[in-house]
């Protein structure tokens, strides 16, 4: 086990903690006359989002778990299939994780923008350590 890859773990673990914090997914819930809406605060990993149709926050958190799993396995074992893999569940993640986009501006949150930022890391560093 070389300690370069022991690297490609610090990303995906930074991405769950973020994804864990309770400010990654905002909702907008309508409420009577004087105040139109009110802005709800979610964790990537709450159930609550996925029951109102928005599945992007709770697969990115899913397959964030399994690139982390996938990581620690292509520590102890190098396998190029593995890494194809691996980089192809980040190329599904960053695209689940841009989902709020197609709502607007106002539906990614500094924590959402965060977890993205922290993927596209993950892909420059499995891009520098394999070459």
């Amino acid at each position: 086990m070389k300690k370069k890859r022991l690297l490609l773990i610090i990303a995906p673990i930074i991405t769950i903690v973020l994804e864990t914090l309770p400010y990654g997914v905002i909702m907008h819930f309508m409420s009577p006359p004087p105040n139109n809406s009110f802005p709800e605060f979610f964790s990537f990993f709450s159930t609550i989002p996925m029951g109102y149709a928005r599945f992007g926050p709770m697969l990115t958190a899913t397959i964030s778990c399994m690139i982390l799993f996938l990581l620690i396995v292509y520590c102890f074992v190098e396998n190029s299939k593995l890494l194809t893999t691996i980089k192809v569940l980040l190329y599904i993640t960053e695209i689940l994780s841009l989902c709020p986009l197609i709502l607007g501006f106002k539906y990614l949150t500094l924590v959402g923008g965060l977890v993205t930022l922290s993927m596209m890391i993950e892909l420059i560093m499995l891009h520098v350590i394999r070459e």
